[in-house]
């Protein structure tokens, strides 16, 4: 009988397979290689009861004919068609469902990314072809499994000790791990990495061999972080981005830049400054254009939060502190990614009316127990500004004291000082200001700074030229020369807290003088006067390199120090100190007492408070 011809009488011959049944022509190439089964089964069932399983050879009118497989032996059964009751294709579906049963995670090899995702396709063939079997919700758990493991070697993690860890954290801790090994091995074995060592030999082998396996570990971490930060921020993880740029700088300049200079025996400034970096700038931009991107860190303040008077709410969030293009031995150096929790911030600077009141209270009272504690046991608090005529004005900022005098302040009012990350940020807000008005240069601007009151003043006099003195006889009849026309000049001195522009500028507007299109000294969230005016004290004791080892959530400053920092400028300041990130500090005594190396007085602060509520997402 001609092929064709028998497959129409078998086919007319078959019952329907019951439902949920599964022959193998329905199988994908890949399961029929599991279920080990070259071609579909036919069963032949007798009216004995009897059953036969094999490969169907013919079917006439009057007979059956099958070939049965047993114990390896082949053997063929032909059947009367009358003591047949019915011949049918074989369900495989629990051949399917324990070849499936077999996939399993291998502890004892390395399973690759083909592996798992030959798994995870068979796993969806029996759950789409076999939803009613038995196995069906081990199917699925396994699935999930190897779903999660595929994922992992896809984002490059790596198991270590049963945890996982992407490719880059685990690359960072062997590289802290055998850098810490290092560093003993240098200590106890002097010269040790040189040619003259002179130690065992088991020990230079042991250094040899880490010292290529951080080289390798080094070489690669860059690489790394630019792969596995893009990936997070992506999926919008900015926890899990952050993490890692944090995990990393920790790592780059607590071990690689310092091994990296001792390697090279050169000092690690002079390593660092011919070291590119510039990856690590440019993967915290990209976080933080994704992190805009996504409108994080703007939210408003929660409904049931009431400031106090004169105070605004900063939101929290991540933003970069510190100086772009900032070089090592720069206090504001390197730039990196900080969280803060909202907070408020004092819309003023702290003025003269409202100090004054603080320091009659401790007169009266002698209460000292919003001192510092390790503060003189009694203090008057007395600003340097109270005598000076130009400096004492009710509304202008309290000038010339000291870090104590505003600690004490801060607590007598129930607030704080602000870290300097809380002052960097409600000053510059979340992007790269280089002003706390913005990135305009201080030439242009109406701020309280030497060269903000020259172009005010400018801009006053061309907008309301002075009245030139009238002529002498001589200068009329030309005998002598007219003098030049007049121009304005503002004071150096303080303005109100309360007012953008001095009172000069106030007064000249019945004269027809206008402010309206001139940049002025807004911060980022429209606190007043963060960029000159008064410098401003922070909470933080100052360490010139605390920014190569800050913690990114919430830095506090060191635990001790010798000085403290003070912010944003002054009146008296040049265009270099007025940078929303510099850094100044009391490197005399003048400054410790608030005041320039002059005398004059130009250190004030404002206060921060911190608010109850849980973190924005991170």
């Amino acid at each position: 009988m001609k092929t064709n011809a028998l497959v129409a009488v078998i086919a007319a011959f078959l019952v329907s397979l019951p439902a949920g049944a599964l022959t193998l022509k329905e199988l994908s190439p890949e399961a029929r290689k599991i279920v080990q089964v070259d071609e579909d089964i036919t069963v032949v069932r007798l009216d004995s009861g009897e059953e036969f399983e094999g490969k169907l050879l013919a079917s006439a009118d009057d007979k059956v004919s099958i070939r049965v497989v047993r114990n390896g032996i082949s053997q063929t059964y032909e059947f009367a068609k009358t003591n047949v009751t019915a011949v049918t294709g074989k369900d495989i579906s629990p051949l399917f469902a324990k070849a499936v049963m077999e996939i399993r995670i291998e502890q004892y090899r390395k399973m690759t990314k083909d592996d798992f995702k030959r798994g995870i396709l068979l796993f969806d063939e029996f759950l789409e072809k076999c939803p009613g079997m038995p196995d069906a919700k081990e199917i699925t758990s396994r699935r999930k499994d190897f779903k999660s493991e595929l994922d992992a070697l896809e984002t490059g993690v790596v198991r270590i000790d049963g945890q996982s860890y992407s490719q880059l954290q685990a690359s960072l801790m062997k590289c802290r791990e055998d850098g810490d090994r290092i560093k003993i091995l240098r200590e106890q074995n002097s010269g040790i990495g040189t040619p003259g060592f002179s130690g065992s030999e088991e020990v230079r082998k042991e250094f040899a061999e880490i010292d290529l396996r951080m080289k390798n570990y080094i070489a690669g971490l860059p690489a790394m972080l630019m792969r596995t930060v893009p990936l997070e921020l992506e999926k919008a993880s900015f926890k899990d981005a952050s993490d890692n740029i944090e995990k990393f700088m920790k790592v780059w300049f607590e071990i690689v830049i310092p091994e990296e200079a001792r390697r090279r025996n050169v000092d690690e400034k002079s390593f660092l400054k011919d070291t590119d970096m510039s990856f690590l700038w440019d993967i915290q931009k990209r976080f933080m254009r994704e992190y805009l991107k996504q409108n994080r860190g703007s939210s408003e303040a929660p409904k049931n939060l009431v400031p106090p008077k004169d105070m605004l709410y900063v939101p929290g969030g991540y933003f970069l502190m510190g100086r772009d293009g900032s070089r090592p031995g720069d206090n504001d150096f390197p730039m990196r990614l900080v969280y803060l929790e909202p907070f408020l911030m004092d819309l003023f600077e702290v003025r003269n009316k409202d100090y004054n009141e603080f320091v009659e209270y401790v007169k009266k009272t002698g209460d000292t127990s919003f001192e510092y504690p390790q503060a003189a046991f009694y203090r008057d608090h007395k600003a340097k500004c109270a005598d000076n005529p130009a400096l004492n004005g009710n509304n202008q900022p309290v000038v010339g004291v000291d870090w104590y005098d505003a600690y004490a302040y801060a607590k007598w009012k129930k607030k704080r000082l602000p870290t300097e990350a809380e002052w960097e940020k409600a000053a510059r807000g979340m992007r790269l200001w280089t002003y706390s008005w913005g990135m305009e240069s201080p030439a242009r601007v109406a701020a309280n700074t030497i060269s903000g009151r020259g172009f005010l003043a400018a801009e006053m006099s061309r907008q309301v030229p002075p009245v030139p003195p009238g002529k002498t006889f001589f200068q009329c009849i030309g005998i002598s020369k007219a003098p030049p026309p007049p121009s304005r000049s503002l004071p150096s001195e303080t303005w109100s807290v309360e007012g953008i522009l001095p009172q000069q500028a106030e007064d000249l507007r019945k004269d027809g003088f206008k402010s309206t299109d001139l940049k002025k000294d807004y911060s980022a969230y429209l606190l007043f006067h963060m960029g000159g005016n008064a410098a401003e004290w922070v909470n933080d004791w100052y360490d010139p390199a605390y920014y190569l080892k800050s913690p990114m959530f919430g830095p506090s400053g060191p635990d001790t120090g010798q000085a403290h920092v003070f912010r944003g400028g002054s009146y008296l300041s040049s265009d270099d100190t007025i940078l929303s990130t510099w850094r100044g500090f009391m490197d005399d005594e003048d400054k410790k007492k608030g005041c320039g190396k002059d005398g004059q007085p130009m250190i004030g602060f404002r206060c921060a408070k911190s608010i109850q509520q849980k973190g924005g997402k991170r």
